[in-house]
């Protein structure tokens, strides 16, 4: 038997002829996006917020770095030095708990 007439003895024959595919509806886009961005869960939360912890530590790093590199005086170059150098390995760790939230070796449940 040849692709085409098999092709058509299935559709036709076994009654599993190609539907036509539905198409979505704007709405229905936009409340299955809206579904997406629903509560989160508090490990969700602690998470992102162990992540958006991660990012403004590593900004504020960079900012001392930066500020440190047009120091008025050695001594306060220095300073900024060794506060993003700190800055720097909290954000690591900080990193290292979202990781193992993400993982699922830390947990935390919602406060009743």
């Amino acid at each position: 038997m040849k692709v085409a007439g098999l092709k058509r003895f299935i559709e036709n024959d076994h009654g599993l002829s190609k539907k036509p595919r539905r198409e979505r509806t704007d709405k229905q886009l936009a409340d299955l996006i809206q579904g997406l961005d629903g509560p989160r869960t508090a490990l969700q939360e602690l998470f992102f917020d162990l992540e958006d912890a991660t990012a403004i530590i590593g900004w504020c790093a960079t900012e001392l770095s930066s500020m440190a590199g047009r120091g008025k005086s050695p001594e306060e170059a220095i300073a900024l030095g060794k506060i993003s150098a700190l800055l720097k390995d909290q954000q690591a760790i900080i990193s290292l708990y979202a990781d193992e939230v993400k993982a699922g070796r830390i947990v935390r449940s919602k406060a009743e």
